[in-house]
């Protein structure tokens, strides 16, 4: 059930975003320059964890809640995704 809702909010911030989405840094996770899928996945391997657990990847770690990987940190990946660094 929860993977349902993940990926139905993914889509929708994706659908609303994908035409205006603006590179940030931030949400390129694994720093190659663009937030893809990859991206998105490193957020979701580590969903619902906090510091300490195994799971746990503080790289995906970047809403303002510190310590814990939640649809916070989804979304704000999800706003850029399909955005690339300037050249």
């Amino acid at each position: 059930m929860l993977t349902v809702i993940l990926v139905s909010m993914l889509a929708l911030t994706i659908s609303m975003n994908v035409v205006n989405a603006v590179y940030d840094p931030i949400a390129d996770l694994n720093n190659d320059g663009v937030v893809d899928g990859k991206d998105i996945a490193i957020v979701a391997q580590a969903f619902g964890t906090r510091t300490g657990m195994p799971r746990y990847n503080a790289a995906a770690d970047i809403a303002p809640l510190v310590g814990e990987i939640d649809g916070k940190d989804l979304v704000l990946v999800a706003k850029s995704f399909g955005s690339a660094s300037p050249p």
